[in-house]
């Protein structure tokens, strides 16, 4: 990954634009001990998390209360959507106008600064599924964009990590 992340950062044939799409990354923590874990994997929790990934899969648009728009013909129109509901909207866009003031700021390394444009559309995204996880209906609510501001200033850390020196 160091590797790539250099080359892409040094530009030419390794600069393609793929690893700033890769917003979710992390990196691992490795301490200086090693410990080997043998334990039951945690039944409660896979279950639960086949249930979030069932219920999402079966969502029913008009039960979950999406918007969808006519076109000309009086047909529904491409893909059914949520909204941000107003204070939901309102924290997206404080967050947002910050993000960018930092993006032309000019401290950032071109190629982070491409990594945290990705955040535009990673931050509703990441509120959407977190909005549906949680049982939500109708517009997506403050605490999921709260939830998804949360993640994504952890996934920042971790981006400032991969990205090595460049982003000091």
């Amino acid at each position: 990954l160091a590797e790539y992340i250099g080359q892409a950062v040094r530009g030419g044939t390794g600069d393609d634009g793929l690893i700033q799409r890769f917003v979710l990354l992390v990196c691992p923590d490795i301490s200086g001990t090693w410990r080997d874990v043998d334990r039951w994997p945690d039944n409660e929790a896979k279950n639960k998390a086949f249930k979030v990934f069932e219920h999402l899969d079966n969502l029913d648009p008009v039960v979950i209360g999406c918007e969808q728009d006519i076109d000309l013909d009086g047909n529904p129109d491409v893909v059914p959507y949520l909204r941000l509901a107003p204070g939901a909207l309102e924290l997206f866009q404080e967050w947002r106008l910050d993000l960018e003031v930092r993006l032309r700021g000019g401290d950032l390394h071109p190629a982070l600064e491409n990594h945290f444009a990705k955040y535009r559309k990673l931050i509703p995204g990441l509120a959407l599924i977190i909005h549906l996880a949680d049982g939500g209906t109708g517009p997506v609510s403050e605490n999921a964009v709260l939830k998804a501001l949360s993640w994504a200033e952890y996934l920042e850390t971790h981006a400032f990590r991969a990205y090595g020196a460049i982003s000091q």
